[in-house]
């Protein structure tokens, strides 16, 4: 699960809580999860440890557009970083799980 947060100025967002076990169903088509790791990862780790993904879109916020990473055509242009919290879309050609690791 993921959240897409609009402000019409620059903002200070707090969250709260401990983050929970992570169990997520992903379905066929796309998905919007968030990256819950506290160590950076980057879409290509994403792809990897989510066998049925094969390609991972997010929000580049400096460029004002979608940055697209497809596994085994990409091979680490179009890469992205995922710090801890940032939401991308996800697609997957059938229905999986994922952990967060």
């Amino acid at each position: 699960m993921g959240y897409w947060v609009y402000v019409k100025e620059n903002a200070t967002i707090e969250w709260q809580g401990e983050l929970a076990n992570v169990d997520i169903q992903l379905y066929t088509g796309y998905n919007l999860i968030g990256w819950t790791s506290v160590e950076k990862g980057n879409a290509s780790v994403a792809l990897h440890k989510i066998r049925e993904a094969t390609v991972a879109i997010t929000w580049n916020e400096s460029m004002h557009e979608y940055k697209t990473y497809i596994k085994r055509w990409s091979h680490h242009r179009g890469n992205f970083d995922l710090p801890m919290g940032k939401g991308f879309y996800l697609y997957c050609t059938e229905a999986s799980r994922w952990n967060g690791n």
